[in-house]
């Protein structure tokens, strides 16, 4: 099917979830992953299809937003991973995750060919960015 808009492929890794799990116990890094896939989910709005690909690793695909480009794009998933988390007895900031975004052509690139793209832009961003720790306090109940 011919499409006249841009199509754009982001590979998510959510950096730290290891660190999350182990320093948190697995149930607040599951509240984590559920919490970043709902926050991720307002992006549904723009056209975005979101999905998550197993472990710490989603997947966001813009089908319809001819003037969207890659940095708006990354800007925006960002914004929805940045921030507050509220981990049963832990309060999380959480500063971002790494991103490999990709334009496609769907006449001519294959979706595994697409994935493989921007997995490798991923890795090359998580290589070379600057890590900035989470930062984690314990919940204040009231």
């Amino acid at each position: 099917r011919h499409l006249n808009h841009k199509i754009m492929i982001a590979f998510i890794d959510l950096d730290n979830f290891k660190l999350i799990n182990d320093r948190f116990g697995h149930n607040s890094g599951d509240l984590f992953l559920i919490q970043v896939g709902e926050r991720l989910n307002t992006l549904q709005q723009n056209g975005e299809v979101i999905g998550r690909l197993g472990g710490d690793e989603f997947l966001v695909v813009s089908l319809n937003n001819e003037n969207a480009d890659i940095s708006s794009l990354r800007e925006r998933i960002q914004q929805q991973i940045r921030g507050e988390y509220h981990l049963g007895d832990v309060d999380l900031y959480y500063p971002g995750a790494s991103l490999g975004i990709v334009e496609v052509d769907p006449e001519t690139t294959d979706a595994d060919s697409a994935l493989h793209a921007a997995d490798i832009a991923m890795y090359q961003e998580k290589k070379h960015k600057q890590k900035t720790p989470f930062v984690a306090h314990p919940a204040l109940h009231s």
